[in-house]
């Protein structure tokens, strides 16, 4: 009967555990706060698309991400009726770091909705196929008394 060592196999595990959570510890957060004509702006979408972690932020603007490996990435900020804003961030091991960031009001152009037949949201300028923009102008042009109206003028559009 062979008797194996269940001492060093514990003492071995335990190691492994320790530093699997030291490595998994290296991480920083990235925080803040997002506002407009100094007035926090809830529900405020902030994305860093190279790790496909975001965020929105909460009823006093605030965000954070915890949990991102040390490195530099590009943030994107954005909500609709607002100009979208990117920044480039640089995140340290078990450091927070904290912006603040001042979203401009886009009233004319509320951001532009893309509805495709593909599984993934994308851009206009990304979109593999022709896409039709409606502004506020088509509908000043045609002195549309409602939507319906005013989408009547699109092209490949019927109501």
């Amino acid at each position: 009967m062979r008797k194996g060592n269940h001492g060093s196999r514990w003492v071995l595990l335990t190691t492994l555990m320790l530093f699997s959570s030291f490595v998994q510890a290296q991480t920083g957060t990235f925080s803040g706060k997002v506002s407009s004509n100094n007035e926090s702006l809830p529900g405020v979408n902030v994305f860093v698309p190279a790790l496909k972690k975001g965020t929105t932020t909460d009823s006093e603007g605030n965000f954070s991400i915890p949990g991102i490996s040390a490195g530099r990435y590009f943030v994107k900020i954005s909500s609709i009726g607002y100009v979208p804003a990117t920044d480039s961030v640089a995140i340290r091991e078990w450091a927070t770091l904290a912006k603040e960031y001042s979203l401009k009001e886009d009233v004319l152009k509320l951001g532009e909705i893309v509805v495709t037949g593909t599984r993934n949201e994308i851009e206009r300028h990304n979109s593999p196929v022709i896409i039709n923009t409606v502004s506020s102008r088509t509908f000043e042009a045609t002195q549309s008394i409602n939507i319906a109206e005013g989408l009547s003028f699109s092209p490949g559009l019927r109501i």
